[in-house]
């Protein structure tokens, strides 16, 4: 046998060694019990996780993790894989996928790739140089509802929008095909596109009228250093039209970014009979029931324009 077959056979018998070794020994209670402490953590909510098993070649499987806060009702994830690729690792990069899974088979997928370095001694900020995000049919309703639930909890909230936050209640499910390149050597140099639409979408708020979006999609682009939101961005329903158009100047310090944002509004039926006034109220010129915003300045320090 040649040096060349020798090296990869004993290659390949070292790495199934090495996890078949991981799966026997490694200790998954105490990384289940890990991830429970930081999401608790991370989120002030009671976490449980029914069962996290090995999964072949590098990754773990999770059932039933549920998250859980007085005031705030109780977030279900039915099933999640967490992969890390093994050759990847060899070439000093990580790269990650987590997949889930809804009830009803919709799935969500997110991936993102880390320079080992990077994790192992950061100087800067933790930035991938990779991100993407594809979701097909997933039932995003009970996260959005959850995070709702979670701010309408917090003490310091303006009663108001604290009342207008708990009995706000969205439906619809998540189509995306997102992804970013990020240039490290050139922040500027950086690439990415934003594809989300959400279907059947609704959102009922107090006592209005359930608003039931016929049109819920965010489309813009980063590249030559400028995020730019596309026109057919928008949210339509029978009572409102929400439109965004323009761009951000992307800067080396990314608070110095030059904003040219313009915004939108149009209420009609209950929405424009309870909240048209107050649209008004910031734009005295406009039309009632509609409202025109421009944001300009920096990220950092952005002004407001009312047209």
């Amino acid at each position: 046998m040649r040096f060349i077959e020798k090296f990869f056979l004993y290659l390949l018998v070292g790495v199934f060694s090495f996890l078949l070794f991981l799966y026997l020994s490694f200790p998954y209670q105490i990384l289940k019990e890990k991830i429970v402490n930081i999401i608790s953590k991370e989120t002030s909510s009671l976490v449980s996780i029914k069962t996290l098993n090995p999964s072949l070649p590098l990754g773990i499987d999770v059932d039933d993790l549920r998250m859980y806060r007085p005031g705030a009702g109780e977030l279900v994830v039915d099933h999640m894989k967490v992969h890390v690729g093994l050759f990847s690792l060899l070439f000093g990069k990580i790269k990650v996928s987590v997949l889930v899974k809804d009830p009803s088979k919709g799935t969500l997928d997110l991936r993102l790739n880390l320079s080992l370095m990077d994790v192992i001694s950061p100087k800067e900020m933790l930035l991938p140089s990779y991100v993407s995000l594809e979701a097909d049919n997933f039932d995003i309703a009970p996260i959005i509802n959850y995070f709702l639930s979670l701010k309408a909890s917090e003490k310091d909230l303006n009663p108001v929008m604290k009342s207008a936050f708990r009995d706000m209640n969205f439906v619809g499910k998540l189509k995306s095909n997102t992804f970013f390149e990020f240039d490290k050597s050139d922040y500027l140099d950086s690439k990415g596109t934003i594809d989300i639409s959400f279907v059947n979408a609704g959102l009922e708020v107090l006592s209005l009228p359930f608003q039931q979006f016929q049109d819920a999609h965010i489309l813009a682009s980063l590249g030559k250093g400028s995020f730019t939101v596309d026109p057919k961005t928008s949210f339509i329903s029978d009572g409102m039209k929400l439109e965004v158009t323009g761009s951000v100047k992307q800067a080396e310090d990314i608070l110095a970014s030059n904003l040219d944002l313009n915004i939108k509004v149009e209420l009609y039926k209950a929405l424009k009979d309870n909240f048209g006034m107050i649209l008004g109220f910031f734009a005295p010129g406009s039309e009632e029931g509609s409202l025109k915003v421009r944001l300009k300045g920096t990220l950092g320090a952005p002004q407001t324009d009312f047209l």
